[in-house]
C-alpha cells in the first residue's frame, strides 16, 4: 500500500523519490555479486580484487549510481509528455500568441523510464572492466491538467502520480524503492516550464 501521498515540489530528483542515498547503497552492494556480474574479458580487473580487496569498491559504485539518479522528476515527465502528439497541438496553438492560455485534461496514463549506465574500471589508466546497472521507474498519472502558455507547460493542477522504482546491478536486484503518491495539490507552477514545441 503506498504511503501518504506527498505533495509534488519543483526540483525533486529522482534520488528522492526512490528514497535512496549513497550510504544505503554502499551497505547493499556486495563485492562477491560484483565479480560475478562485472564485463572482464581478460580478468584482470578480478585479479587484482582478489590480490588487493579493496574495501572501498561498493562505496565508489553507490556513488556512481547516485550521480544518476539526479534528473529532475519534472524532467521526465517532460521527456514523457513531449511524445503526445494532442498536447503538442495544443502547445502549438499558444506558440504564436503571448497572451494565449490553455488548460488541457491528459487521459490518465502511464509511463516508464530507464537508463543502463555502466561504471567503467580502469587500472593504470587502462580500461580493463565494465560494471552494468540499470535504473527503472514507473509513473501512472491520473487527474491531470495541465496549463499551457507560449508553447510550453507552465503549470499543473490537481492530479497525482503513483510511482515504483529499481536499481539493478546487472541483473540482480540492489534497491526497490517503497510505493509512493505523489498529489499535486491545487496549482503546481514550474520554475522552469516544460518547451513543447520549438520556438519560432
Amino acid at each position: 500500500m503506498p504511503p501518504s501521498a506527498q505533495p509534488a515540489t519543483n526540483g525533486r530528483t529522482l534520488e528522492q523519490l526512490f528514497h535512496v542515498s549513497k550510504d544505503s547503497l554502499t551497505a547493499r552492494i556486495d563485492s562477491a555479486e560484483v565479480l560475478k556480474s562485472v564485463r572482464d574479458d581478460h580478468h584482470q580487473f578480478s585479479k587484482w580484487m582478489e590480490e588487493t580487496h579493496w574495501s572501498g569498491l561498493s562505496s565508489a559504485m553507490a556513488s556512481h549510481l547516485c550521480d544518476h539518479l539526479q534528473d529532475s522528476i519534472i524532467g521526465i515527465f517532460a521527456g514523457a509528455w513531449k511524445k503526445f502528439m494532442d498536447l503538442r497541438k495544443c502547445a502549438l496553438e499558444t506558440n504564436d500568441d503571448e497572451s494565449a492560455t490553455s488548460n488541457v485534461s491528459l487521459a490518465d496514463h502511464e509511463f516508464s523510464y530507464e537508463i543502463k549506465p555502466c561504471l567503467d574500471v580502469e587500472l593504470n589508466g587502462k580500461k580493463v572492466a565494465e560494471i552494468p546497472f540499470t535504473i527503472a521507474a514507473l509513473f501512472n498519472v491520473s487527474g491531470l491538467e495541465l496549463g499551457l502558455r507560449k508553447g510550453c507547460v507552465n503549470h499543473l493542477r490537481t492530479g497525482k502520480c503513483e510511482f515504483a522504482g529499481s536499481l539493478l546491478l546487472a541483473e540482480q536486484e540492489l534497491w526497490r524503492s517503497p510505493s509512493a503518491t505523489l498529489d499535486l495539490p491545487g496549482e503546481f507552477h514550474l520554475m522552469e516550464p516544460i518547451r513543447l514545441v520549438a520556438e519560432d
